[in-house]
């Protein structure tokens, strides 16, 4: 589909930071290119990508102009954001990882939302934990009002809402300086609390995002960096808002590790399992198998994703702990 930029500014401007996401990254794309809300711009910034996704970018621009392709030197994904919000010529700014895709309604009702409540600066949605191949893991719902959403991160240390599925004002994201390249890994944390000093956040009760967790998620190959930058952020923001720090309130509970390929697909299983997505789990046991086959733990998840949900709970935490 063809739009006139030269006549009229989009409604929302996309931003998508890209590395190596050849997988998957068609699967994003379509999924924006396929919104209810028509008058948008994609800005995707290839960060210095070494497989297929900048001749994808480019596939996709051929047919559809709304998408606007930059290829940079590999930097980081606050700092290819940053150059695509510099770019965007809405007033309002969405995010998507390049790994993960929305619902057809998203931009549309995130959108109808922040025009209805000027005070609002970014508005977030419940997700939905994908696998690879898409099956549900479970749905992470959070607090929807700023007190409750501003208390959490703070309290556990987390970014109270899925950071990729949030929409902004434009006007807002420049006003506090936009992403931090010092708090790559961990830069939606940081801006979460900026942004909650300038304006109001919320959170809508609604699946609008699904987030597909990889073995290769920043989550997972970077926990070590993210709860220094972590516990960094906290201190940095109680500072600015002139808060004394509790460390034990204000840090994360569990001293995050780096975990193997086996571990992950534990993790998945067990979260599937918690989730009420036995078949989800099944799979996932049965992949971490496959890598550590004499590991109790795949074991025990694959057993356990046989077994009413209402004796898993209990069973879950006393077999894996809290970690998962």
């Amino acid at each position: 589909m063809l739009s006139d930029h030269t006549t009229k500014p989009p409604m929302v401007s996309v931003v998508i930071p890209v590395f190596n996401a050849e997988l998957y990254l068609k699967r994003a794309l379509e999924s924006m290119l396929s919104q209810t809300l028509n008058e948008i711009e994609i800005i995707c910034i290839d960060d210095g990508s070494t497989d297929d996704s900048l001749k994808i970018l480019q596939e996709f621009q051929a047919v559809d102009d709304r998408l606007i392709v930059v290829s940079q030197a590999n930097a980081g994904a606050a700092t290819a954001r940053n150059l695509a919000i510099e770019m965007a010529r809405a007033e309002f700014v969405a995010t998507l990882d390049a790994d993960d895709y929305c619902s057809p309604h998203r931009l549309e009702t995130q959108l109808e939302f922040l025009q209805r409540n000027p005070e609002c600066v970014a508005v977030g949605s419940f997700a939905e934990i994908v696998d690879e191949y898409e099956r549900s893991i479970t749905v992470v719902t959070t607090p929807t009002e700023h007190s409750d959403l501003d208390t959490r991160a703070f309290k556990y240390g987390e970014c109270a809402m899925c950071g990729p599925a949030l929409m902004y004002r434009r006007s807002a994201l420049i006003q506090v300086g936009g992403y931090r390249e010092q708090y790559n890994f961990v830069e939606d944390f940081d801006l979460f609390f900026r942004l909650a000093e300038v304006g109001k956040l919320a959170c809508l009760p609604d699946v609008l995002y699904y987030y597909r967790q990889l073995p290769t998620s920043i989550c997972r190959t970077k926990k070590k960096e993210q709860r220094i930058l972590i516990e960094k952020c906290i201190q940095e923001t109680c500072q600015r808002r002139g808060l004394g720090l509790d460390k034990k309130a204000s840090l994360p509970r569990f001293l995050p590790y780096e975990i193997s390929t086996s571990r992950h697909y534990v993790n998945v299983a067990v979260q599937s399992i918690l989730g009420g997505n036995p078949k989800t789990a099944q799979a996932n046991a049965f992949r971490a198998l496959q890598h550590q086959p004499w590991h109790p733990f795949p074991w025990a998840a694959f057993a356990l994703s046989f077994m009413p949900s209402s004796v898993t709970r209990s069973l879950v935490q006393n077999v894996f702990g809290r970690d998962v």
